[in-house]
């Protein structure tokens, strides 16, 4: 007796569980419709034969000299070297997963905490010679030297 109440039980739930959410059968016309995707018009960029990508943890930024911090880095470094600003050349801005605390950049005595950290890789040129800048997490971008 008790095993019939419980079998009537379970099966009143599971109808009852079952209409709560009906599955309504897909119309046949509907299965195959292809529905039109919006156009947009892109713009195709083109890469500075420098720009590529050098490590398996480092990705290529297609317009260095959009990014935020590569205009705050190289202000800094016409504020050092005294040029201005159209003097320098990004030769190359790279999203890096540094190794360390260090940045990439680890000054000697100090100790870093070892988790890695993201962050990008610039490298600015003035005169033909190369200045590397890095960043990480919340750390703007520094003359590594």
């Amino acid at each position: 007796m008790r095993r019939e109440i419980l079998w009537w039980f379970s099966a009143l739930v599971m109808l009852y569980t079952a209409g709560c959410n009906p599955v309504r059968p897909i119309p046949s016309s509907a299965t195959h419709q292809e529905t039109p995707m919006p156009t947009r018009s892109v713009k195709t960029l083109e890469l500075a034969p420098s720009a590529q990508i050098t490590q398996e943890n480092t990705v290529n930024i297609q317009m260095p000299s959009a990014n935020p911090l590569v205009v705050q880095a190289s202000k800094d470094l016409a504020r050092r070297l005294d040029v201005g600003i159209e003097e320098i050349t990004v030769i190359s801005a790279e999203a890096v997963v540094w190794p360390d605390g260090g940045l990439g950049c680890p000054r000697p005595g100090m100790v870093y905490p070892q988790v890695q950290q993201d962050g990008m890789r610039i490298v600015l040129a003035v005169a033909g010679k190369q200045y590397r800048y890095h960043s990480g997490e919340r750390r703007p971008p520094f003359l590594c030297e």
